[in-house]
């Protein structure tokens, strides 16, 4: 089945981009970044600590790329959230083109309004799939940590009670209609996704042309999936925190070593 047989939904900044009506928001707990959390409710403290994981902690070492003279020109933010990876993104690498898929609704229209300075940054509602198929189903609800609220959404294998259909692409199918010529970041999010769509971006063959990828991994089941989807191409790093945990991953050059860093 072509990508021309997917129904094609609004991105961009278009249509309402309002969090709620009514909603209030707050700006971001990281100082110089024009983000905008929501200010009350059980998922404020989501946002506040996914903003310092990434902004001051550096979760995804973007800044460490940076400093080794990275260049990145496209880059694929899978789970995009309310924006924070991107505008991490766009602050490092200015020139930079992303694409961002989030398939949450209250997500993406704050993602859109905090992202909407940047021109070359598509926001896409909807979600990343490991198989072609058009919509897949969505669950979005809050868990209460012991650290305190949390917020999670989750693309479900089947429909059920309390999941939405949303649209989805393969990232294949994102390179082509947004005509990627190749992906120098590919980030990922997707709260236990990542092995299938990686599987999936593998046999496309479209792991050969990208560079550097980052993500979480979301279960013991999914890391082995992500590390085995990504060996044949990518040296890759793993971390380990209890049943989550990060990765780290460079693309090879053909003697088997890290491909060098792309540089201005």
């Amino acid at each position: 089945m072509g990508i021309e047989s997917y129904e094609l939904v609004p991105d961009s900044h278009e249509g309402d981009t309002s969090v709620e009506d009514g909603a209030s928001t707050a700006a971001c707990p990281v100082p110089g970044f024009p983000i905008r959390i929501r200010a009350d409710g059980s998922l404020r403290a989501w946002d506040e600590s996914i903003c310092r994981e990434v902004l001051e902690q550096d979760t995804y070492r973007l800044r460490e790329l940076k400093a080794q003279g990275a260049k990145l020109q496209y880059c694929l933010d899978v789970g995009g959230h309310i924006g924070v990876s991107t505008a991490l993104m766009k602050t490092l690498w200015p020139d930079t083109c992303v694409v961002v898929v989030e398939p949450d609704t209250e997500n993406f229209h704050l993602l859109c309004q905090n992202t909407a300075i940047w021109p070359d940054v598509v926001c896409v509602d909807g979600a990343v799939s490991g198989s072609h198929g058009g919509h897949v189903a969505y669950r979005s609800f809050a868990v209460v940590l012991d650290s305190g609220n949390s917020g999670i959404g989750q693309v479900c294998s089947t429909g059920g009670e309390g999941t939405i259909p949303v649209p989805a692409w393969t990232v294949e199918e994102l390179l082509i209609r947004y005509d990627f010529p190749r992906i120098d970041l590919l980030k990922l999010d997707c709260e236990g996704s990542e092995g299938r769509i990686l599987e999936e971006t593998r046999r496309a063959g479209i792991l050969d042309r990208s560079h550097w990828i980052r993500g979480e991994w979301h279960g013991l089941d999914q890391r082995e999936a992500v590390v085995k989807a990504l060996s044949p191409t990518h040296i890759v790093e793993t971390t380990q925190n209890g049943n989550i945990g990060l990765f780290f991953a460079v693309r090879r050059v053909s003697t088997g070593r890290a491909s060098p860093v792309a540089r201005d």
